[in-house]
C-alpha cells in the first residue's frame, strides 16, 4: 500500500514537472513571438521611413527641375540672362536662404528707385543729374541679378536723360514699370517653388 502511494506520488510529481516544462516552453515561445513581432515592426517602420525619404528626394528633384525650367523660360523670353541662373547657384556657397532673400531685396530696391525717379520727374524743374543717379542704381542692380530686359530699358532711359527730355523719360519710365511688373509676377512664382525646395531640404536634415 505504501509502495502504491509512493508510485502515485512520483507520477504526480512527474506530471507537475512536465506541466511546468510545458508552461516554460509556451512562455519561451511567447517571448520569441514578441521579439519577432518587434523586429518585424522595426523592419516595417524602417522600410516606410526609407520610402518616405525616397519620395521626398524625388519630390525635391522634381521641384528643382521645375524651377530650372522656369528660369530657362525667362531666358527664352528675354527677361533674364545667364547671370540669373548664376545668382541661383550662389546659394550653394551662401546658404539655402540666399536666393529667397536676394529676390525680395531686388524687387524692393527696384520699386524704391522707380518711385524716386517718378518723383524727380514730377518736379517743375527736373534735376537730370539726380535722375541719372537713380537710373545707374537701377541698371546696376538689374544687371547683377541678370534682369536684362530692365537693364536694357534703363539704357534707353539714360539716353533720354542725356537729351534732357522729360517727356521721353516719362514714357520710358512707364516701360520700366511694365517690365518690372512682368518680371515681378514670374519671380514670385519662382520664389514659391524655391520655398518648397528649401522646406524639403530642411525636412531631410
Amino acid at each position: 500500500m505504501k509502495m502504491d502511494n509512493k508510485e502515485a506520488f512520483n507520477h504526480k510529481l512527474l506530471d507537475r514537472v512536465q506541466e511546468s516544462m510545458e508552461e516554460e516552453d509556451m512562455e519561451c515561445e511567447k517571448m520569441d513571438d514578441d521579439v519577432f513581432s518587434q523586429q518585424l515592426l522595426g523592419d516595417i517602420y524602417q522600410s516606410l521611413e526609407n520610402e518616405v525619404s525616397n519620395c521626398q528626394k524625388m519630390d525635391k528633384g522634381a521641384l528643382v527641375q521645375q524651377l530650372l525650367d522656369r528660369i530657362q523660360s525667362l531666358e527664352d523670353e528675354g527677361l533674364v540672362d545667364s547671370y540669373f541662373q548664376i545668382c541661383y547657384s550662389l546659394k550653394e556657397d551662401n546658404g539655402p536662404y540666399f536666393f529667397l532673400e536676394l529676390i525680395p531685396s531686388f524687387l524692393s530696391d527696384a520699386r524704391t528707385v522707380m518711385r524716386d525717379m517718378a518723383e524727380a520727374l514730377e518736379s517743375p524743374v527736373v534735376d537730370f543729374d539726380v535722375l541719372i543717379e537713380h537710373c545707374i542704381k537701377l541698371k546696376g542692380s538689374s544687371a547683377c541679378l541678370g534682369a536684362c530686359k530692365i537693364t536694357n530699358v534703363c539704357s534707353d532711359f539714360s539716353k533720354a536723360v542725356d537729351k534732357k527730355s522729360k517727356d521721353e523719360c516719362l514714357r520710358i519710365l512707364r516701360n520700366i514699370n511694365r517690365e518690372y511688373r512682368d518680371l515681378q509676377s514670374k519671380l514670385e512664382s519662382i520664389m514659391q517653388l524655391e520655398k518648397e525646395i528649401v522646406s524639403a531640404d530642411s525636412s531631410e536634415s
